[in-house]
């Protein structure tokens, strides 16, 4: 959750599921494929552990992890923490490199559909053993 928060630059509140074996009744259906016999001896009494938690725009945990256990997490979010956060976010710093970086647009037209006469006629199609990659000859050029 914290590389989401810093990736994105906002707050991330990360709710899981808490869920203890004996909160699943004996008579529940099914409920052998949620607990298998022996789950319990080798992974614990707890199917999901939780971790909630909720992480600044900075990457900073505010509130939690809580695993284990029920519990409500409580923030007070500074919402001016984002635009904060966004201004050192640099998308084009690093990247912005002309001597190695350039985007090319070919504004060409080109057909939406292209008919190649070999591919009607499989008689007279020669096999390629990969028929999803294109022959030497196509890629040459």
């Amino acid at each position: 959750m914290r590389h989401v928060a810093r990736e994105n630059r906002m707050f991330v509140v990360g709710v899981n599921p808490v869920l203890h074996a004996d909160q699943i009744p004996a008579g529940f259906p099914a409920r052998e494929s949620l607990v298998p016999p022996g789950y319990l001896e080798q992974n614990g009494p707890w199917l999901e552990e939780g971790n909630t938690v909720i992480v600044a725009p900075d990457g900073t945990v505010i509130a939690g992890p809580v695993r284990r256990r029920e519990e409500i997490l409580i923030a007070d979010l500074d919402l001016r923490e984002v635009a904060i956060q966004r201004r050192h976010l640099d998308p084009v710093g690093h990247y912005n490199r002309p001597d190695i970086f350039r985007l090319y647009v070919d504004t060409a037209p080109r057909p939406p559909v292209i008919v190649d006469p070999a591919a009607a006629a499989p008689q007279n199609r020669k096999e390629e053993p990969n028929e999803h990659r294109p022959s030497d000859q196509r890629i040459r050029g």
